[in-house]
């Protein structure tokens, strides 16, 4: 009986808290609150885009050094046999 009513309770808990995360959608926003909200979000997603865009690169990069050293140990042990 106890672990029904844990469950019903955690349930519950579950059910607000996605109530309270999507709730912010049911809620109508001022226009100049919206036109706001929309410019940082279009910012972020900017900045994101181009944090990836730099992760990329770097990790391109990283492989080519990778590489150049495979080869030179590669060359390194032909010289030493």
């Amino acid at each position: 009986m106890d672990e029904k009513v844990k469950m019903n309770q955690y349930v519950s808990n579950v059910k607000l808290l996605f109530f309270l995360k999507t709730s912010h959608f049911l809620l109508k926003l001022p226009p100049e609150e919206d036109v706001k909200r929309r410019q940082r979000r279009d910012r972020n997603k900017q900045a994101a885009a181009k944090c990836r865009r730099k992760r990329n690169d770097l990790r391109e990069e990283l492989e080519k050094v990778c590489c150049i050293i495979k080869s030179f140990k590669f060359l390194f042990i032909s010289l030493i046999s």
